[in-house]
């Protein structure tokens, strides 16, 4: 196993595996960095969420982070935190594992997929409130499954998915009182047997959602407090 191992901007550590392609990054607390990650090939991991290390951790403010993984059999897991931020993940291939931890006020997170049998769990605000996040992904590709819980104020959702038998969940809760708006998701869905689970719950704001589908066999549950 060769590992290959240097420093970027304030602290962050890549090991390199010469057959898994493995990647794990740790910055703590930098500041307008721009880190793009590309993995090109079968079988390549960046992070472990079993692990305490290694891992995936990005931590500062005003970062654009980019990620693009194409090939087979991709998997992410990581933490990405700070406010005033752009996160966009790429992926091109098949049977793709996303697990996602966002702490980002502020911030924009792009999703795109192209390929089949994706898996994506994003939770943002798991460990403190987050408010004015855009969450935009386009997926083109069959069998997907969403998990995305949100806990925070302002947010948008803007989601297109074409493609069949997805199956997609958000949560979205507020955070505060008296925030000037709440929380709103835009999905689009062209596809077959599609299940879509959406639970909206604000304090005394005004929850929005834009559904629209197109296809059959879809069993929908709207959810807004």
């Amino acid at each position: 196993m060769k590992k290959v191992t240097f420093t970027l901007m304030t602290f962050i550590m890549f090991l390199f595996n010469a057959v898994a392609n493995e990647i794990y990054i740790k910055q703590i607390s930098g500041t307008s960095s721009s880190v793009t990650i590309s993995q090109s090939g079968t079988g390549n991991t960046i992070g472990d969420s079993s692990a305490t290390t290694p891992t995936v951790d990005i931590d500062g403010n005003s970062q654009t982070i980019v990620i693009d993984q194409g090939g087979s059999n991709n998997s992410l897991t990581g933490y990405l935190k700070g406010s005033n931020s752009n996160y966009t993940i790429d992926l091109t291939g098949s049977s793709n594992t996303q697990t996602i931890k966002l702490n980002a006020t502020s911030s924009t997170f792009d999703f795109n997929a192209t390929g089949s049998t994706n898996d994506l769990t994003f939770n943002a605000g798991a460990v403190s409130q987050i408010d004015n996040l855009n969450f935009d992904a386009l997926i083109v590709g069959d069998s997907n499954t969403f998990d995305i819980d949100i806990l925070g104020d302002d947010v948008v959702d803007d989601i297109d998915i074409d493609g069949d038998s997805n199956d997609i969940t958000i949560d979205q809760a507020a955070f505060t009182a008296g925030v000037t708006n709440g929380h709103m998701i835009t999905l689009d869905v062209t596809g077959d047997s599609n299940t879509i689970t959406l639970d909206q719950q604000a304090t005394t704001t005004q929850n929005i959602i834009e559904l629209e589908i197109n296809g059959s066999s879809g069993t929908w549950s709207v959810t807004q407090q």
